[in-house]
Formats: C-alpha cells, structure tokens, sequence
C-alpha cells in the first residue's frame, strides 16, 4: 500500500493526526503485502469523492479511515489541555471467508491482525508529531455483510470497524490563541 497522491499539507492538528494514521497504515509490510495500492478512501485528501462508485474484486479489501468524534479539554492542567480524537477504521473484504483463502484476497483475520501491529507502532505517540501523547486500538465489531450492505457498492464479505483513539495534549498558549 502506498501513499495516496492529493495530501494537502495541513496546519490544523486533526489533518495532521490523521495523515500520520495513513502513514502507519501504509508503511507497515504485512498490510502492504494484504492491501493493494489504492484500495482505501481517504477523507483527507483534496478529492471532492474520495470513495470508487463502482467496486471490484480487484478493490478488495479495502480501508476507509473516518474521523469518528473527539472530546475537547481533556486531562487539563494549569499548562496543557487535552483533547480525545477518536477514529474509525472500516475494513471491508468481499471475502466470506474470514481466514481467506490460499492464492486469493485476504480475509478479515488477516487484514484486522496487521491493522492492529501497524497502529501498534503510535501506542506512545507519534515521532515528529509532538502533540500525540498515545494512540490506541479500542473495540471491533465484526459483521458479514451479505445482500444488505448499507453501502450498495461493496460487495458480500465480511467488515469490521476498527475503533482508535488518540490522545493529544497542546500548551494553554496555543489553544487560546
């Protein structure tokens, strides 16, 4: 998986933490060699549509990384104050198979366990990015979606959401300024 072209260069903390996701995600080897190079939709790109509108096996699986809500002042003191990014990571496989299959796409197993190792890396912040204090992997559920899928393009196979949740901690001075 390689970086996807359209990253703007970004002033704001949240487009920043979210690059830096991406960047573990697509620098990892074990998911590099799962996911194929342009199968996730980036949110924070430049693209008006960042998702494909029409998917093919070939697509598969794939991830979508969403801002998921955040929680301001978090872990305040007289220096610093907090804020809790959370995240979710949706990996969908067209696979029914949760452990794959031999000389075919990943499945679910194997896409979710190097997810896990990749995001494993930013557990006590994130080198070059001063502010993320810890990244975590929370709850994934796990579902398959076979005929119902709410997002019409993608097909049967099984989904998770995987949670993840960032601390991040600024200086008094730069929030209130």
């Amino acid at each position: 998986m390689a970086s996807a072209t359209g990253i703007q260069i970004a002033t704001d903390p949240f487009t920043i933490l979210e690059n830096a996701l991406w960047f573990a995600l697509d620098t990892h080897p074990a998911l590099q060699a799962l996911v194929r190079v342009g199968n996730t939709v980036r949110f924070c790109t430049d693209k008006d549509v960042p998702q494909k509108q029409a998917v093919t096996d070939a697509d598969m699986p794939e991830l979508a990384l969403m801002p998921y809500g955040c929680s301001a002042n978090q872990k305040n003191t007289s220096s610093s104050g907090g804020v809790t990014q959370r995240y979710a990571l949706a990996v969908t496989t067209g696979q029914l198979r949760s452990s794959g299959a031999p000389n075919k796409r990943a499945g679910l197993n194997q896409v979710k366990w190097a997810c896990i190792r990749a995001l494993a890396r930013y557990r006590a912040g994130i080198k070059g990015v001063p502010f993320v204090v810890r990244v975590q992997v929370n709850d994934i559920p796990e579902r398959i979606d076979a005929g119902a899928s709410e997002d019409r393009r993608l097909p049967d196979g099984w989904s998770a959401v995987i949670g993840i949740e960032c601390w991040l901690e600024f200086p008094w001075t730069e929030i209130e300024t």
